[in-house]
């Protein structure tokens, strides 16, 4: 009598796990490695070359690991899943990123993510270039911090939320610029019922900026601007941003761009450095990709210059963080010549720009949470 075949479900649990090994495996063989995240905005790891000296260095298994897991099948969906799952059990963060009230992600603001040794020699840089370009005759300087979301919206953050007061960072600000310091905190306290910030982005929104040149215009001497003056377009409805990116929250709605357009006529022309100049300020093409806030003025580049027929006979250089991006427009109206410098990716000498390019105006315009871990500052003083 032959014996029956029976089935065990004891061996069910470790043929799943088999096959589901397997079936990523081949998943992962037969996909080709991607180079970019569009949904997270930033390159890949790719395939390590193997060397003997590497593996005994550890090197290879570490780069090894973080390729598997970025180049893991389905890779989005599953962080998708992931943050929202830790949503829906009442996880206040992820990634460095606050789950806010209505939609809002915020970047985490705190001991965690704060060097305030870099922060004070930043701000030792700024004061000694000040100085010296006040020096050139007829160079007016000043500087703007524009505050964290956190530090605004501290009525979207989740309850008991850690955090920094970042009080004593302005006052340390506004005491080192003097008469230049550009104070936008007020009147975000003010207006922090509105949009100022993009619910998906680290960056103030175009009507944060517009606020912001506001009290700059009554710093530098000039008739500040009413949003009468422009037309406000939307140019965007499904813009995710770089909070979105680290959180993933599946339920996210996308945030919306808008751009002021002056309703005095104003002939411009944008010139990035290694880019090809066109008329006009903004750059269509980035609203079809991922990287949407590049629509303003092309993204980061060492220099971008803006010349307009403003007809003031001012130039303003501004040195500057991303921020800058959609803060240059206005100015555009109000200066000859607007220059943006990034410090980062910029290794001339800033001081020589200024007297070569004939400068009467220098804004330091950087987000508080990018003066406390900036490295490239000190390019200021050399």
């Amino acid at each position: 009598m032959k014996k029956r075949f029976s089935f065990s479900p004891a061996i069910l649990s470790p043929l799943v796990f088999l096959l589901i090994i397997f079936s990523f495996s081949l998943c992962s063989f037969l996909t080709a490695d991607r180079e970019f995240s569009e949904s997270e905005n930033r390159y890949l790891e790719q395939l390590p070359k193997f060397s003997l000296k590497a593996l005994f260095a550890s090197e290879f298994t570490e780069s090894f690991e973080k390729y598997v897991v970025d180049q893991f099948p389905a890779r989005d969906l599953f962080v998708g899943v992931k943050a929202q799952s830790e949503f829906i059990m009442g996880k206040r963060d992820t990634n460095g990123i606050f789950f806010g009230k209505d939609g809002y992600l915020i970047n985490r603001y705190d001991k965690t993510t704060v060097d305030m040794n870099k922060f004070r020699s930043n701000l030792k840089y700024i004061s000694i270039f000040a100085e010296n370009s006040r020096a050139v005759r007829g160079v007016n300087f000043y500087t703007m911090l524009v505050p964290s979301a956190q530090a605004i919206h501290t009525d979207k953050l989740p309850k008991f939320a850690p955090g920094l007061d970042q009080t004593a960072e302005f006052d340390s600000v506004r005491s080192s610029a003097g008469q230049g310091y550009v104070d936008v905190s007020a009147v975000f306290a003010a207006n922090r019922d509105k949009l100022l910030y993009y619910k998906t982005d680290h960056h103030w929104t175009t009507y944060g900026a517009f606020l912001a040149y506001r009290e700059f215009c009554k710093t530098a001497g000039i008739t500040a601007p009413e949003k009468s003056d422009f037309t406000v377009k939307t140019v965007s409805e499904d813009f995710y941003g770089t909070a979105y990116s680290k959180a993933r929250l599946i339920s996210t709605k996308p945030d919306k761009i808008e751009i002021y357009v002056p309703k005095k006529p104003l002939a411009v022309r944008t010139e990035p450095d290694g880019k090809e100049s066109r008329e006009g300020l903004y750059f269509d093409e980035y609203l079809s990709k991922r990287d949407k806030y590049s629509y303003f003025l092309g993204g980061n580049n060492p220099l971008v210059t803006v010349t307009s027929n403003a007809g003031t006979g001012r130039k303003l250089l501004i040195i500057r963080d991303s921020y800058a991006h959609c803060f240059a427009p206005f100015a555009a109206n109000d200066f000859d010549k607007v220059f943006l410098i990034d410090l980062r990716y910029y290794n001339g000498s800033v001081s020589k720009f200024i007297r070569e390019n004939a400068v009467t105006d220098v804004l330091v315009l950087y987000g508080m949470e990018s003066l406390q871990s900036e490295t490239s500052i000190v390019k200021l003083i050399k």
